[in-house]
């Protein structure tokens, strides 16, 4: 009997126990993850769904606008909201074909025109005319501005180039020179050409308000290495220089410090995205893919060899796949935000809805990842709003078919195309409702077709790279 009742008060005496822990559970303070960072189980649990994601089903109305124009030969500009189509034609000229192009403002396009180009409002409206006569002879490609529009540069269809500060001409330079404006809009970086050959490549530091010049030093005589113009670019700050140059077949990326009139190579810049982000960082490749701080500091190791990074958010944050995961990583102090089980790759639509990741990951790429991803063979979108069609919360969405995924720019819908034959059909989807609309149907001569969103957010530009 004693036994018994001393098992009892042992019995008890752990009930109270277990009873105080969990009332100090309850009542203790949890701890809030700082604001963009993910609680300490999301990446763990980001790569376990609880379940397939829901099928998106296919909207059960046609088109609402359908257009005989070839995407291969023009640009679309569609409003989302009314399903208005403007066509714009492109202009072929020596062999090229010549698009319309986004100005600046991201909101305008520069297009061209008989007697030079045009600047239109999304509706087709002409804000903006420039005239041959009084920039340069000849029919005019397209337009190209600093920050302040104040310096721009004019080029014509046979690739003659013209320099221009307040609509007054500054400098003719020769043919497809490649150039960058500087985020102070005073100062532009000149790549001049070998041309005429045996002219040495150069590039020079233009002060277009001093007309000062400053030769970039080099160690060797450049060279393009390729057909096209290498990439000639400004840090945000606008103290750093990024071009690629070297031996034939060997060029590397290298930084040129304008405060210090240092040159430094850095690697291999990745392609595919703006190559800055925040404090002059920089994505490059060697031996994987690193953000390196040109100032000095060790460089951050984001994926291996094969792995794949873009800046997002303004260059505040960074996805970075290895080729079995991707996750993102702040560009402000290096700290990982969220991680999936997924690959993530160039034709993939990344991007960030206030502080949380989204992805829209193309079904053009699903034959390349087996098993299908969290259960999904076509696009699968991760939106932390993502709700299924009875409402309930999901986070994940399986879009059949679902190709070339564009996110608004508040990342809240989605554009993207499925394909058949010769027609591809651009849909929107709201994560929130799991609700598309079919937008248009076009044919396209020359494979997947482009979307962008312009920066009012209601309309689309609708193209095709690689075409002429």
């Amino acid at each position: 009997m004693p036994n018994v009742r001393a098992r009892s008060i042992v019995l008890i005496a752990a009930l109270l126990a277990s009873a105080l822990v969990a009332c100090t559970r309850e009542t203790a303070p949890r701890a809030t993850p700082p604001r963009g960072t993910a609680p300490a189980t999301a990446t763990a649990a980001a790569g376990v769904p609880s379940r397939p994601p829901e099928i998106v089903a296919a909207s059960s109305t046609p088109p609402c606008a359908a257009t005989r124009a070839d995407v291969g030969r023009a640009t679309l500009v569609i409003d989302v909201a009314t399903c208005a189509v403007v066509t714009v034609p492109s202009v072929d000229a020596g062999g090229v074909r010549y698009a319309a192009t986004v100005a600046r403002d991201g909101a305008t396009l520069w297009i061209p025109a008989g007697d030079g180009v045009d600047r239109r409002a999304a509706d087709g409206r002409v804000v903006e005319h420039v005239a041959r006569e009084t920039s340069i002879a000849g029919t005019l490609a397209r337009v190209e501005e600093s920050p302040d529009g104040r310096i721009r540069l004019l080029r014509r269809i046979s690739g003659e180039t013209v320099l221009s500060v307040g609509g007054v001409v500054d400098r003719v330079l020769p043919p497809w020179t490649n150039v960058a404006f500087a985020p102070d809009s005073r100062r532009v970086a000149i790549d001049l050409p070998e041309d005429p050959a045996p002219a040495p490549r150069r590039i020079v530091v233009r002060d277009v308000v001093t007309g000062a010049e400053t030769v970039v030093p080099q160690h060797f005589a450049l060279c393009r290495c390729g057909p096209a113009p290498s990439p000639v670019t400004w840090s945000p700050s606008g103290r750093f220089l990024l071009y690629e140059a070297g031996p034939a077949g060997q060029s590397t990326a290298w930084v040129y410090d304008t405060t210090t009139n240092v040159v430094r190579t850095v690697g291999s810049v990745l392609r595919g995205g703006a190559p800055w982000g925040v404090r002059d960082l920089l994505l490059v490749e060697d031996r994987g893919v690193r953000l390196v701080d040109p100032t000095g500091g060790a460089p951050v190791v984001l994926a291996g060899p094969r792995g794949y990074a873009r800046f997002v958010d303004g260059g505040r944050a960074v996805f970075a796949s290895d080729g079995a995961s991707t996750r993102v990583v702040s560009a402000l102090d290096g700290h990982e935000v969220r991680r999936w089980d997924l690959p993530a790759g160039p034709d993939d639509a990344l991007s960030l809805a206030g502080d949380e990741p989204v992805v829209a990951l193309a079904a053009t790429l699903a034959t390349l990842r087996t098993p299908p991803r969290h259960g999904c063979a076509g696009m699968l979108v991760i939106h932390p709003a993502a709700r299924a069609s009875n409402g309930a919360a999901s986070g994940e969405l399986c879009v059949p078919g679902g190709a070339s995924p564009a996110w608004s720019p508040d990342a809240t819908r989605l554009a993207y195309a499925t394909y058949d034959g010769g027609l591809a059909t651009v849909h929107t989807l709201d994560p929130s409702t799991a609700r598309t609309t079919s937008i248009v149907a076009a044919s396209t001569s020359c494979g997947a077709i482009t979307l962008r969103w312009l920066a009012d957010g209601g309309h689309l530009l609708v193209g095709q790279s690689g075409c002429g």
